[in-house]
């Protein structure tokens, strides 16, 4: 009964998916723009940000609340995290990952917070008005997890989400539903994920829209905006299993967002006696060997050291954007 339930559960999960993140007769870049509340795309720990975002079959940390909630069923114990990351244009990312495994499952939680500087405030009337804004983004999310047979996992999240902009402020929620699944071929694992599902969120308040004759003004409400629903469908294979001195993961994850073009991710992890890693990864999007996003390439490091039943770990990403700049993230996790 409950293999019969975890195949339904992955057919679901496809078809949703698929349904929720359709072209709607658009393909590409033409979609680009269509979603708000884009902090969320921003990952969350540097471990699997270094793999080029390939982890969906492989998550196994508290990062997981983020990535795929069912890879919390691998946590043995507690879990728990916290990355800073330097954004781009000056601006800082903070995030914080928590789960703990009960006898009914493993439970999740997770924050993160996209804090912009101080920008001018200008009108057309006023350019230089001497005033400044600020602007800020925030989620706060709680996770269950469960193994349903040996192996297969499904899990799910739900987000609390705010922006503001100044004065105005835009709430909402999201769910996130995911499952991970062990093929018993080798080393291979499968996992699959439905990130930022839910109503559309909506600024409150009024503004005043100048109109063409750039004299009078009309007092008007904002629109509401979706948000950036991805499906994610991944696989990992392990190299070198049987060495006790060297690991080798490769992954990969095919991307559909409903905000811009599909996309391949690719990534690899080699740790040298449990101790260091060295990670890399490219994204593909467009359909051929190349990016028509500013993001390409990312890389990073990792090292974890057991601390009398204490496991303390550290991870160093970064990102290249191209004409942009390069995104740096630190992690620091513990698990016990």
């Amino acid at each position: 009964m409950k293999k019969i339930f975890a195949i339904t559960a992955v057919l679901a999960l496809v078809l949703a998916g698929a349904a929720l993140a359709q072209d709607d007769g658009t393909r590409g870049s033409t979609k680009a723009g269509t979603a708000g509340a884009q902090f969320l795309k921003i990952g969350i720990g540097a471990r699997f940000v270094a793999m080029g975002d390939a982890c969906v079959a492989m998550i196994d940390d508290s990062t997981a609340c983020y990535w795929n909630p069912a890879g919390l069923v691998d946590i043995e114990g507690t879990d728990f995290s916290f990355t800073d990351v330097e954004w781009i244009a000056d601006m800082r990312l903070m995030s914080g990952t928590f789960a703990h495994k009960f006898g009914f499952g493993t439970v999740g939680g997770m924050f993160t917070m996209l804090m912009v500087g101080e920008m001018d405030y200008r009108t057309v009337d006023e350019p230089e008005t001497g005033k400044t804004f600020s602007a800020s983004d925030m989620m706060i999310g709680g996770s269950y997890a469960r193994r349903l047979i040996d192996r297969f996992a499904f899990g799910g999240t739900i987000k609390f989400i705010r922006e503001k902009i100044d004065t105005y402020t835009a709430t909402g929620i999201a769910f996130d539903l995911g499952t991970t699944y062990i093929t018993g071929f080798r080393s291979l694992k499968m996992g699959i994920s439905i990130q930022n599902f839910g109503p559309e969120m909506k600024f409150g308040g009024t503004f005043m829209e100048l109109q063409r004759d750039k004299i009078t003004y009309e007092e008007k409400e904002f629109a509401s905006y979706s948000l950036p629903i991805s499906v994610r469908l991944g696989i990992s294979y392990d190299l070198f299993e049987a060495s006790d001195n060297h690991l080798l993961t490769i992954a990969l994850d095919a991307v559909h967002p409903n905000d811009g073009p599909e996309k391949i991710n690719l990534g690899a992890e080699y740790w040298v006696k449990n101790m260091l890693a060295l990670r890399g990864g490219y994204l593909v999007s467009g359909g051929d060997f190349s990016s028509e996003e500013q993001r390409t390439f990312s890389a990073g490091v990792g090292f974890k050291y057991d601390m009398g039943g204490t496991g303390m770990r550290f991870d160093y990403a970064f990102t290249d954007f191209g004409g942009l700049s390069l995104v740096h993230r630190m992690t620091v996790g513990f698990s016990f």
